[in-house]
């Protein structure tokens, strides 16, 4: 029964956290991104912040939520809730490591693209690195917090299993 009550406090924290246009994960990671990304454009050049605005060399470079990738956190977080059968211990720590890999190379994207943004190709580079990379960035981080962690349920699927051989012993 312990296990039911878990389970549905995963999925309404799941649910919750899709409210509200992923606000919850604008509200944390904007600024989260935007100062270091700041802090490390300061490093490499003239630099300037304005609100969500960083002014790199005489270039305006506006952080929007595409660039937090607002939805990329939700579908960690709500990959790393659907899964079953894991201590709250190591579910925080795979959360802390799937956030923070992406964080990172969040940041280092932004960055990139703030150096290169006087270059020619800068709009193929852009969508190129925002459809490719961003994707790949969450497959190989979750693939490798399932090494890492040594995750051996498959999100939604095991939950949706047990559920339904729970319903099959009610039933003999």
């Amino acid at each position: 029964m312990r296990y039911i009550r878990l389970l549905i406090l995963r999925y309404l924290l799941i649910l919750f956290s899709s409210l509200g246009g992923l606000a919850i994960f604008y509200l944390v990671f904007t600024p989260l991104t935007i100062y270091p990304s700041y802090w490390i454009f300061s490093l490499l050049g003239e630099t300037m912040l304005l609100k969500n605005v960083i002014l790199f060399n005489s270039n305006a470079l506006e952080i929007v939520n595409a660039c937090i990738a607002g939805s990329a956190y939700f579908f960690l977080f709500a990959l790393s809730m659907s899964f079953g059968g894991i201590s709250l211990l190591k579910r925080l720590e795979v959360l802390a490591y799937t956030f923070g890999s992406f964080l990172i190379l969040n940041i280092i994207r932004i960055v990139f693209m703030g150096v290169l943004i006087g270059n020619s190709y800068f709009s193929v580079i852009h969508l190129t690195i925002w459809y490719i990379f961003s994707t790949l960035f969450v497959v190989l981080i979750w693939f490798s917090a399932i090494k890492i962690f040594k995750l051996t349920s498959i999100p939604f699927y095991s939950d949706f299993i047990f559920l339904k051989r729970l319903k099959f012993q009610k039933k003999k």
